[in-house]
């Protein structure tokens, strides 16, 4: 439970939307079938949403432990705004919770992100290419030496030989 604010970039300052409310992370699929993370800032009987933003980057988000804030920001709007938010943690006690939390959807969600660029970098290697690197690869699998020459190297050196 906690406080929620809003950015206000005119007056350069936080300002107090409503006390007493949750803070929640929602692990969504979107249209395409994604898992993604929201934001979402309701009232305690949950009949009205103060919130609810994607986590689109770990930039984004910033959780401080000290101060015990929650702070993040949206995606740009149409009139070019961006807007930002605040949540502040009334107990301290949920510190901690909150932040494993975030921890885990940020952890999840970069390596979501570095799965689907391994897998469009091996998508865009061409057939030719993949066959060549599994010849090679077999090659040196079932090689009858254990040392190979390195490409522009003049020796290959046994791990086991000492001077």
């Amino acid at each position: 439970m906690g406080h929620f604010f809003k950015y206000d970039v005119t007056l350069n300052k936080n300002i107090l939307i409503k006390e007493g409310l949750f803070l929640c992370v929602d692990k969504v699929l979107t249209e395409e079938g994604k898992e993604q993370y929201l934001i979402h800032v309701i009232d305690p009987g949950q009949t009205h949403s103060y919130c609810r933003t994607p986590i689109v980057s770990d930039a984004l988000i910033q959780f401080n432990s000290k101060d015990q804030i929650l702070m993040w920001v949206g995606q740009q709007r149409p009139d070019a705004s961006i807007p930002a938010w605040v949540f502040y943690l009334v107990n301290s006690t949920d510190v901690a919770p909150m932040q494993g939390v975030i921890t885990k959807c940020l952890f999840e969600m970069n390596h979501q992100k570095m799965f689907e660029e391994a897998a469009s970098q091996s998508s865009s290697t061409s057939a030719g290419e993949v066959a060549a690197n599994d010849v090679w690869l077999e090659a040196q699998i079932v090689a009858d030496r254990a040392d190979v020459y390195m490409e522009g190297g003049s020796d290959a050196h046994s791990d086991f030989e000492y001077d």
